[in-house]
């Protein structure tokens, strides 16, 4: 029966339960240790698009930003704390190492007219629609 599967891991798994627990084990170990990416928000707003990464710890010097046409790509490093001798990690969660990003947008963005800013922890960009990219209005003469 259908639901008795659910019921019983041992029928969804078979025999393999042991090795699907190790595994799902050893990665979920893993995570406190190993880098994740930034957790972000972007939305469109008239001739633009506004991103919005948390990125608490970090420092504008560990942050690079690069744009080419459609695509907004975000990277950056924060080194793990060092602790002191005879201290160990009971549980490790916050980000750390490298990251790297590329969000694709619906639109070519304006180089020329991009604003980043970054306060308490937060990335703030926000990127124009590209002139080319906007419609425009066509004046029809007479005759």
């Amino acid at each position: 029966m259908w639901t008795n599967r659910f019921h019983n891991p041992g029928l969804l798994f078979g025999n393999n339960l042991g090795e699907f627990k190790e595994i799902f084990d050893e990665l979920t170990s893993a995570v406190g240790t190993a880098p994740r990416q930034p957790i972000l928000d972007v939305w469109q707003k008239d001739d633009e698009a506004i991103v919005r990464a948390e990125l608490p710890g970090l420092k504008v010097e560990d942050i690079k930003l690069t744009v080419l046409r459609d695509e907004l790509t975000l990277e950056g490093h924060k080194a793990p704390e060092t602790l002191g001798e005879g201290s160990k990690y009971i549980q490790r969660e916050r980000l750390t190492g490298d990251f790297k990003r590329t969000i694709k947008l619906p639109f070519e963005i304006e180089n020329g007219a991009i604003e980043a800013k970054f306060t308490d922890g937060i990335l703030e960009v926000k990127l124009p629609r590209s002139a080319a990219e906007k419609a425009r209005k066509i004046d029809i003469k007479l005759g």
